[in-house]
């Protein structure tokens, strides 16, 4: 049984930092298996907008697309403007990976002919959200879509406070106390509740589905490159082994997002199937690196050359502009990669 928390926010050393936060993680709500292969307050569910693509067979039926999950995936971020889709449910659809894909198949239509898309992914969203109100509106969906977890985990209360002068708390150990995970009473750790909510949610989600559908869940992108060089003096991440860490954090949850995608594929129900597209750099896993984190501990991370500060950046860094929100969100070339991704995925299981 999946168990949820609300938790009041970090506090940051600074009114900006405490708009970050506010910006990054306002609420959103926008059983059988299946085979795996990898390569905040509940809302109102968002009416969709459906676009179709040209087909390579005009007379055949568009397949069914639902694109869900979090900020990563309502392309907050990109350069088209955010607006609330809902209340409390921001989204850029024009920038969303899922519509660039789908621009990307209607050029270059798929093997299985047109692709109708609907984006129902709202920032902010967690895991309950997207099982409560989004899973819903794929019901009977040929394809869908996913990114979510990282609001679960607590990225950007991480962010907010590593850029404060109180440091960067290490979450990638098993006692971890994850911002928006609950102690199950039963042994498990943040981290096992965490990847145990996401199967579940994977399983929702692919119940629901047609026959033969196929559900792509995206890993979430590294935040830094091993030398950014370009960051302001005094950025954080930069300083003491922070930027590190962080990386390792995603690492971490990637790792989870894995693991519960192939938990959710065991017991194959007809024909569907969970894949995992890695998105954490522009050329997806990066090479294994060891950080050591406070106490000593040597846990797996990773640098992203095209990291916040990095060169020609998927990321965005901290924004002081009206587009605060969009703050450690994929810039547009990282969502033009999580767009080929899922375009090169789509002709690939056709």
């Amino acid at each position: 049984m999946p168990v949820f928390r609300r938790a009041a926010p970090l506090v940051a050393s600074a009114t900006l930092l405490l708009a970050v936060g506010a910006a990054c993680s306002t609420d959103a709500s926008g059983t059988d298996g299946a085979t795996v292969t990898t390569k905040a307050t509940p809302l109102t569910t968002v009416a969709p907008t459906p676009t179709t693509g040209p087909s390579a067979d005009p007379g055949g039926e568009a397949m069914r697309w639902v694109a869900l999950g979090d900020s990563f995936s309502a392309g907050q971020g990109g350069s088209g403007p955010t607006v609330d889709a809902a209340p409390r449910c921001p989204r850029a659809e024009a920038d969303s990976y899922a519509r660039r894909a789908a621009t990307m198949v209607a050029a270059d239509p798929t093997p299985g002919g047109a692709v109708e898309l609907e984006v129902v992914a709202c920032g902010g969203a967690l895991i309950e959200d997207v099982v409560r109100t989004q899973a819903p509106e794929a019901v009977g969906a040929d394809i869908a879509t996913l990114t979510v977890g990282g609001n679960d985990a607590g990225f950007f209360a991480l962010t907010s406070q590593c850029l404060s002068t109180d440091g960067c708390p290490d979450l990638t150990a098993d006692d971890a106390d994850l911002a928006l995970v609950d102690d199950a009473g039963d042994g498990r750790t943040d981290w096992q509740v965490l990847q145990d909510d996401l199967a579940a949610a994977y399983r929702t989600i692919l119940n629901g589905m047609a026959p033969g559908g196929r559900l792509f869940v995206l890993t979430y992108p590294l935040p830094f490159p091993e030398r950014p060089g370009a960051c302001p003096t005094g950025f954080g991440f930069v300083e003491g082994g922070a930027a590190g860490l962080v990386n390792a954090v995603i690492t971490r949850l990637d790792a989870t997002i894995t693991a519960a995608a192939a938990d959710a594929g065991e017991g194959a129900t007809e024909g569907r199937r969970i894949e995992v597209l890695d998105w954490r750099t522009p050329t997806g896993a990066p090479a294994p690196v060891g950080i050591t984190v406070p106490g000593g501990r040597v846990v797996p991370s990773g640098w992203n050359p095209a990291g916040i500060c990095g060169v020609d950046p998927m990321l965005n860094g901290l924004r002081f502009d009206a587009e605060v929100g969009d703050s450690f969100h994929p810039s547009d070339r990282g969502l033009d990669l999580a767009a080929v991704l899922v375009a090169d995925a789509l002709r690939r299981t056709n």
